[in-house]
């Protein structure tokens, strides 16, 4: 069983609703993970069935219902003078007059409970546009674990873990790479983020020569995806590694280099 449907089955079964046999399957599978794995499979469990709720838990400020009541009990009394003062107008004035009263005791009111919804209103979008960022985040971070794999555990805590930094070499690209190698490891493992998309063209990682030829393609990274992971061969020491952008289905070139580094 895969790291993914480990976790699609965990989070299935910290809902209650993987069937008897699939539940077997599934612990056995957990049992012979890596430890690293199992721990990470057990805390995502562990969120799903601890109440990682699909919609945001939003609580409205302590002082929203007394507001609310408040501006109603305004209104009413607002009315009720009103009417009091329309009655004793129409024996001056007539009916026309009385009703202009009411009319604007009456919008007053609903005013006033509208601007107290608008504000309960924008609290909640703001709330939630918080509980979406978070989302992100924890997708982000799921995306990098997924990568390492079963080698998650070297990654963080291995001092042979080696990671090669590439930075800009185009002014204003914001996109970023890092690649982590362990001599331990049949393959590397290439971490990308922010990359813009780009209409019929693609980014390749790939190695160069001293004469900034390309001497091999390493993997191949989509435009507009927040955060991807590719498996890369290994890289000799004192190599030079550049992200750059050609057209899809054309061979790579080092003409526009966007990102540079030495492993």
């Amino acid at each position: 069983m895969t790291l993914r449907e480990l976790l699609e089955n965990a989070n299935l079964a910290g809902l209650g609703l993987l069937d008897q046999d699939d539940q077997i399957a599934f612990e056995k599978a957990l049992a012979i993970a890596p430890e690293s794995v199992r721990r990470h499979v057990i805390a995502e469990q562990a969120r799903w069935s601890g109440g990682g709720e699909l919609l945001p838990a939003v609580q409205p400020d302590a002082s929203l219902r007394h507001r609310v009541i408040d501006a109603v009990n305004v209104a009413i009394v607002d009315a009720e003078l009103a009417q009091s003062d329309a009655h004793m107008e129409l024996v001056e004035t007539g009916h026309r007059r009385r009703s202009g009263s009411i009319w604007r005791a009456t919008s007053l009111g609903l005013l006033t409970a509208c601007i107290v919804l608008t504000g309960s209103f924008l609290y909640v979008v703001q709330s939630n546009k918080a509980v979406i960022a978070g989302n992100g985040n924890n997708q982000a971070l799921g995306e990098y674990v997924y990568g390492f794999g079963s080698e998650f555990t070297d990654a963080i805590f291995d001092p042979a873990t080696k990671r090669i930094f590439l930075t800009a070499n185009e002014t204003g690209f914001e996109g970023r790479i890092s690649i982590f190698s362990h001599p331990d490891w049949q393959k590397g493992r290439a971490f990308a983020e922010s990359l813009p998309a780009r209409e019929n063209e693609n980014y390749r990682l790939v190695e160069l020569d001293a004469n900034n030829h390309v001497v091999r393609e390493l993997a191949t990274f989509d435009g507009g995806v927040q955060t991807q992971t590719r498996e890369v061969v290994k890289i000799n020491t004192g190599s030079r590694v550049a992200l750059v952008i050609v057209a899809v289905n054309a061979p790579a070139t080092a003409d526009r280099v966007l990102l540079i580094g030495t492993a």
